[in-house]
């Protein structure tokens, strides 16, 4: 069995928790970026839906006037 210096302890421990970071840190930026295209994608489908619904609103009130 092999036993381990308190100094080696502390350095694989220090390596997993900067790979934890790492893990994480990627993580974090792949969901940033997906909510930055699906935002964009929701904004410009928000703002033909709202273009559309204003065209026929007007054309039915011009139609009664």
């Amino acid at each position: 069995m092999k036993t381990y210096t308190q100094e080696q302890v502390d350095k694989i421990m220090e390596d997993m928790h900067n790979g934890y970071r790492k893990i994480i840190k990627k993580h974090d930026d792949e969901m940033q970026e997906f909510t930055i295209k699906y935002m964009k994608g929701l904004v410009i489908k928000s703002a033909l839906l709202g273009l559309v619904n204003g065209a026929i609103i007007g054309l039915m009130i011009g139609s009664f006037l």
